[in-house]
C-alpha cells in the first residue's frame, strides 16, 4: 500500500511515526510488514503487508483492520492499495 504522512516535516519523523506503527500493527494484527520503496521520501512510502490464513475471509477482514488502523490511529493516509492472494 502506498501511505503519505500529513504531520512530516523530515525523514526522522517518518522513520519514528513508521516505526512506532509497524510495532502497533504487528502486535495487534498478527502480520508482518517491510518498508519497500520510498524509504528517502519523508512525505511517503510503499509497505507490504502479509497475512496468512486458511481462510480468505479472514485475510480480508485483517488487512481491513489494518488499514483503518494506519488512518485512524495514526493519521496516515492511504493513497493507494492493491490485495494480491495466492
Amino acid at each position: 500500500m502506498e501511505i503519505r504522512f500529513t504531520h512530516t516535516n523530515s525523514l526522522k519523523d517518518k522513520r519514528s511515526i513508521l516505526r512506532r506503527v509497524k510495532s502497533h500493527i504487528r502486535k495487534h494484527y498478527n502480520v508482518s510488514l517491510a518498508e519497500l520503496d520510498h524509504q528517502d521520501r519523508w512525505g511517503g512510502a510503499r509497505i507490504g503487508v502479509t497475512c496468512i490464513s486458511s481462510e480468505s475471509k479472514i485475510v480480508h477482514q485483517t488487512l481491513q483492520k489494518v488499514e483503518s488502523a494506519f488512518a485512524a490511529q495514526f493519521g496516515v493516509e492511504i493513497a493507494d492499495r492493491k490485495l494480491e492472494m495466492l
